[in-house]
């Protein structure tokens, strides 16, 4: 009897989930994604099922992405206009070079190679076939990437606080204040601080965003990957440079309250004593840098060794990569293998035709944010900046992956940003996309 109960507990919410996966396919589909990424940043599952092949719960997701595009485009006839055809391109090669790679290095090593660009496309594929049944504007992006920067902001403060287990790759660290979450996730949350600055400048100041923006921005401090802290700067100075014109007295009004504010917050810190902890947890992530063993030297030595690997390859594999699953820990060094920078490890992974397809990929995205709020005749402010808010999640994105590889999180960043521009290309076009009522 209680094995029956027990195949209830499980077999009825997946019924469940089935059914309205099956009626609702774009928005099921991005209510598990979500599940998903909150059980990686709570490394629940993360040792995978061993079935002759690791699986993960990574990779559930991306089925259950595919499946809901593979629903949408079958009840519609035909994928939509401007479906980002990019991806579905580095999708084939990530395939074609598990195919190559399977027969001779096992399932298991050809998988576990192929992973990395899977993640990476599929968010980007789903969400374009996605689009004409549930249409993604800016503002419902800044409201996701709010959204999804509160739990990350409750695990982060649970961690610290002692409630959840810090993760072991940050135990030893040299800081003071631990890290406690991985860089992907410090990017979701910055992206959110530029987010949401840029609604101030739309809407104009209010105290809860301006709160909300100053809570993600220390946030993306105190968790301290340098990496986030570059991309954050670069994001926030494109959208000055794109808005300033448009709104100029709105800017003058957050630095007029944004520079008191931080005054304020560096006097309390020299009054509570707590400046010293401030200034040598600066200079310790500081001169990290500069040390001969730091991050960035271990990072530049493996792009220069992976780069030259790649060269020497033979025509085929410098064309379109070589095989996946190759073991080559003992050819070569771990920097050059988990290769921390998307351009990078794009070329040494898929050729030549690799990386231009996703250099296409970023110039078609790149067209598509810069005509958003162009569509109207008389485009309105608002839309003009949120075109710019867009843009700069995108360029913010673009130098977060100097540093590091893309994954399933920033693919699903990506793949919403193709979403949310290329609608508003669509309806500039004159398209018309069928959607049908089942959806």
């Amino acid at each position: 009897m209680e094995t029956l109960i027990y195949i209830g507990l499980v077999l009825g919410p997946l019924f469940l989930f089935v059914l309205l996966f099956w009626r609702y396919p774009a928005q099921a589909g991005l209510a598990f994604l979500f599940v998903v990424v909150v059980l990686d940043c709570l490394e629940i599952g993360a040792s995978g099922i061993d079935a002759g092949i690791s699986l993960y719960f990574d990779d559930v997701a991306c089925a259950v992405l595919i499946a809901g595009a593979v629903i949408i485009a079958g009840r519609s006839g035909r994928l939509p206009a401007n479906y980002c055809w990019p991806a579905l391109s580095l999708f084939g090669l990530a395939v074609m070079n598990f195919l190559r790679g399977a027969p001779v290095y096992g399932l298991r090593h050809a998988g576990n190679d192929a992973r990395a660009m899977v993640y990476f496309v599929i968010p980007a594929m789903a969400f374009s076939a996605f689009r004409p049944a549930f249409r993604i504007s800016a503002e419902r992006l800044v409201t996701w990437l709010c959204g999804a920067s509160y739990v990350l902001a409750a695990v982060a403060v649970c961690r610290w606080l002692g409630v959840l287990p810090t993760p072991e790759v940050f135990t030893g660290d040299f800081r003071t204040i631990v890290r406690v979450l991985t860089s992907s996730y410090a990017m979701v949350m910055a992206l959110a601080f530029i987010a949401v600055l840029a609604n101030q400048i739309i809407r104009g100041l209010q105290a809860t965003g301006l709160l909300t923006a100053g809570i993600f921005g220390l946030f993306v401090l105190a968790l301290q990957h340098r990496s986030v802290w570059t991309a954050s700067v670069v994001g926030v100075a494109w959208l000055a440079f794109r808005t300033f014109r448009l709104a100029n007295r709105r800017w003058i009004q957050v630095s007029l309250v944004a520079v008191p504010v931080i005054a304020l917050g560096i006097a309390f810190l020299f009054v509570s004593g707590r400046a010293d902890n401030v200034i040598s947890l600066a200079k310790a992530n500081i001169e990290e840098t500069r040390q001969s063993n730091s991050t960035w030297a271990w990072r530049v030595d493996g792009f220069s060794e992976a780069t030259d690997r790649a060269l020497s390859n033979g025509l085929l594999d410098l064309a379109v990569g070589p095989p996946a699953g190759r073991d080559l820990t003992d050819v070569a060094t771990e920097a050059s293998i988990h290769i921390h920078d998307q351009y990078i490890a794009t070329f040494a992974y898929y050729g030549v035709a690799g990386l231009l397809v996703f250099v296409v990929w970023m110039g078609m995205l790149a067209r598509h944010i810069g005509r958003v709020g162009l569509s109207t005749i008389v485009p309105s402010l608002s839309n003009r900046i949120a075109g710019a808010t867009l843009a700069a999640l995108f360029v913010s994105e673009l130098a977060y992956m100097t540093a590091y590889s893309g994954g399933l999180i920033q693919g699903t960043v990506f793949g919403l940003l193709w979403a949310a521009s290329a609608g508003e290309v669509t309806i500039a076009q004159g398209a018309r996309e069928k959607v049908p009522e089942s959806l």
